[in-house]
């Protein structure tokens, strides 16, 4: 079994879509700490490839696979979070866009 990057990606972009729209500061927490999980588990290298996912249940062992649909998500999420809490944290990915493969 593993956990897969899309749901995390797709879970951070519904967040901070909703934050964007309601100014709910819940979701932008949510999206923020769904931010962090992805950096720390290392499914966004230093080199701004996202990958995949990892297998479960320590999420060691990064599927190193890459698609454009989990960047994608993720690239728009932080659109989102930079129009609302315009943090560099967010302009990263989104300046680096050209990066990702």
């Amino acid at each position: 079994m593993k956990q897969i990057a899309v749901a995390n990606a797709c879970y951070f972009n519904i967040g901070a879509r909703l934050y964007r729209y309601t100014d709910n500061s819940t979701y932008g927490e949510l999206a923020e700490k769904t931010w962090d999980l992805v950096w720390r588990l290392g499914y966004i290298s230093k080199d701004y490839d996202v990958y995949d996912g990892a297998h479960l249940p320590d999420c060691t062992g990064i599927n190193k696979a890459q698609f454009s649909y989990n960047a994608a998500m993720l690239l728009q999420g932080c659109a989102y979070m930079y129009n609302v809490v315009c943090t560099p944290i967010f302009l990263s990915l989104f300046v680096c866009a050209s990066t990702l493969r």
